[in-house]
């Protein structure tokens, strides 16, 4: 669920790939394959692809092993370069099955279109015999059209979806890949990465008090460790080097952590990453009360302390905000028109959040809509105001089309409308009823008379069935 859940925030705020990417790397076996004879060389070369996660280091890899794939088209290249940096080729591919799975799911829930996952499938990277992207290696005919048939019930179960794959607050997925392999690895996005990492694993926190120290707090433990293997491990020497983040802090730290082991009666810590003080105060925690002082405590031991007044109520509201936008996301794709009218409201503010976390400026249009906006209320005996239009008609029967009778039915009860009728007469209607309300279409439809002495307006003409 918390995965789930995760997947719904990073397509809110206008990552999925990413957030999938992450999420395949996080819940896997680390790509990263090191003999205990090299585990200096083999340490070295994970620090060079990132020096204060283990994860955002594993995903780099992912991303450039993923490039590579595509563009050189050479099995043999890419398992070379994955034995050079200490890299298992087969978890390499795994955790890209994993990630375009996740894709899938999502829409197939209805939440996103078919468009995200285009060419992320690792069964389509490869050389055909006429030198062209797109099958693999000594597919029949059989097989093509099974992928064909794939895609096509991928689009139909997305179709409407209410996210569109372009609805990105940050760099676009060939922008990313990009700018790792020429540019600086920090690029903007990991800090959105890391803030929904920490929502992936709400409880897995650890506290640093001091750099010097040598062991980490946890929920159930004071003398927790980093594993040796880790990019955060680093020597207890004079005169340290590593590179590690450990390494480079000034003053307490927070640490997130993706597992943990007991080895040799000492708790270790794996996968660790280093996080900012908000990323734990608005993603972090299973539980959250206020103490007698007002000030927030997350999971009994974690206590939320603000510079100004002001700060605490603003982090209540946003906490609750980022609880709820699953759960409207997740009713929206039954077009309930409330839980889609807070949609709007959710993507307006995730946008304008996902800015923040980036460092952006966040879009006036956004705030504008945040100001203005309002939730549809529903009074005794009235139909809720419907908040689709005929625009949005052919994107509301392409969502419906896929439905069952059964499941078309339910909502038509639930709308007032009858249930009888083919298929095609049930999808009409439910469309007429989430656009016109419970009172269906207007009245002066009537041009439809067999004398023809009424003629169709323009508009007239594009809303008949």
């Amino acid at each position: 669920p918390l995965m789930g859940r995760t997947m719904l925030l990073g397509t809110l705020f206008g990552v999925p790939q990413l957030t999938a990417a992450i999420l395949a790397v996080a819940t896997g076996r680390s790509p990263f394959f090191i003999p205990n004879d090299k585990r200096e060389e083999g340490v070295a070369i994970r620090r060079q692809f990132c020096s204060w996660s283990d994860i955002v280091g594993e995903l780099r890899a992912v991303m450039q092993f993923e490039r590579l794939m595509k563009r050189k088209g050479s099995e043999r290249f890419v398992q070379e370069w994955a034995e050079e940096n200490f890299l298992n080729y087969q978890r390499l591919v795994l955790i890209s099955r994993v990630k375009y799975q996740l894709l899938l799911d999502v829409q197939r829930s209805g939440c996103l279109d078919a468009a995200a996952s285009e060419g992320l499938n690792p069964d389509e990277w490869g050389w055909d015999e006429e030198g062209e992207w797109g099958s693999e290696p000594g597919d029949d005919e059989e097989q093509q059209e099974d992928r064909q048939q794939e895609a096509l019930e991928t689009y139909q179960d997305s179709a409407g979806a209410i996210f569109e794959s372009d609805d990105a607050t940050g760099l676009e997925y060939n922008e990313w890949m990009d700018e790792i392999q020429s540019g600086p690895k920090e690029v903007r996005d990991e800090k959105l990465l890391i803030a929904l990492l920490c929502a992936a694993f709400p409880a897995n926190f650890a506290c640093l008090p001091k750099p010097e120290d040598k062991q980490l707090c946890t929920s159930s433990a004071s003398n927790a460790t980093v594993t040796r293997t880790s990019v955060n491990y680093r020597k207890r020497q004079a005169g340290d080097e590593s590179g590690s983040g450990a390494s480079q802090l000034q003053g307490p730290s927070w640490w997130l952590y993706s597992d943990k082991r007991m080895f040799n009666g000492k708790l270790s810590l794996i996968n660790t990453t280093l996080l900012s003080p908000w990323d734990v105060a608005l993603f972090g925690g299973l539980r959250s009360r206020t103490v007698d002082d007002g000030r927030l405590l997350l999971d009994d031991w974690i206590e939320v302390e603000v510079e100004l007044p002001t700060q605490e109520p603003l982090l209540r509201k946003l906490r609750e905000e980022v609880r709820q936008a699953p759960v409207w996301m997740s009713i929206a794709t039954s077009w309930d028109t409330v839980a889609a009218a807070a949609m709007k409201r959710s993507k307006a503010l995730f946008t304008v959040l996902g800015a923040i976390v980036l460092g952006q400026e966040p879009d006036s249009a956004a705030i504008d809509f945040l100001r203005r906006w309002k939730l549809p209320e529903v009074e005794d005996g009235k139909a809720l105001e419907a908040a689709f239009t005929e625009e949005d008609r052919l994107a509301i029967e392409e969502s419906l089309i896929v439905k069952t009778m059964a499941e078309l039915k339910v909502m038509l009860r639930e709308m007032g409308q009858p249930v009888s009728g083919r298929k095609a007469d049930l999808v009409l209607r439910c469309a007429d009823a989430l656009i016109y309300g419970k009172d269906g279409p207007p009245e002066d439809w009537g041009w439809l008379d067999v004398d023809g002495g009424n003629q169709p307006t323009e508009d007239k003409k594009k809303i008949a069935p």
